[in-house]
């Protein structure tokens, strides 16, 4: 449904996970359940599970979130 990248978050240097909605399946499927699937894990508090910091579009209206700090896609 998504790719999970490694990046960078330049403003705090450090690393996190960036995950990007293939734009084939939001076109198919519509980007609401990723929406969902960002609501739910931005309330889910446990030790194994990264914390969601932040997420938004991208310029070419993909949409991202990511664990960890900021993100900015190219």
């Amino acid at each position: 449904m998504a790719t999970v990248y490694l990046a960078h978050d330049v403003r705090h240097d450090r690393k996190v996970a960036l995950k990007v909605l293939r734009p084939e399946l939001a076109a198919i499927l519509g980007g609401e359940r990723f929406l969902k699937e960002i609501r739910t894990t931005a309330n889910l508090q446990h030790p194994h599970i990264l914390p969601l910091h932040d997420s938004g579009e991208a310029g070419s209206g993909q949409r991202t979130d990511a664990a960890g700090g900021e993100h900015h896609l190219r």
